[in-house]
Order: C-alpha cells, then structure tokens, then sequence
C-alpha cells in the first residue's frame, strides 16, 4: 500500500465535486483541495488517469508519495500520527 498527499486546483465546481468523490473512496479529507489516500501500486495510474481526464486547461492536481524517510508535521486541530517516509512529487 502507498500513501499519497493529493492536492488540487479545480475551477469548475461539478468538476471539482466528482474530484473529491473520487479522491473520498480512496482516502481522508485533510484539507478542502487536500486528501490523504492509500492506495496499491498498481492502482496509481488507473486512479490517475480517471482524474486527468476531468480536468479542464488551468487546473492542478497534484500527487506527493510519502514515505518512511520524511515525516509530514501536522499542526493545528487534528492530531496524526504518520509512518510515512519522504515525499516526492509525480
């Protein structure tokens, strides 16, 4: 199982909507354009995919692998405890 940070920039709100519907069934809302998913390797590029093709010219979507290497530091309301290692941008 990999973990990724996904973050995104969509415009159009319909688009947006099935972004995060998509985003939901793989993982925890930590931000409203930021999810934390979990997700097996070779299930990365169908999920991948399935968001490249609702985006529209102007938007980002953006996926951050984590690993044991780097722990992410959360401040704020929410408490997390990570075993993640360093992230890498994709």
């Amino acid at each position: 199982m990999e973990t990724f940070v996904v973050a995104f920039d969509v415009s159009n709100n319909k688009i947006r909507r099935r972004i995060n519907k998509i985003l939901a069934s793989w993982g925890d809302r930590v931000q409203k354009s930021v999810y934390e998913i979990k997700i097996l390797p070779n299930e990365v590029s169908k999920v991948t995919e399935k968001l490249k093709a609702l985006l529209e010219p102007g938007d980002s979507l953006r996926f951050y692998a984590q690993t044991q290497q780097q722990n992410p530091l959360c401040l704020g309301k929410m408490e997390v405890n990570f075993q993640l290692e360093k992230v890498i941008v994709i």
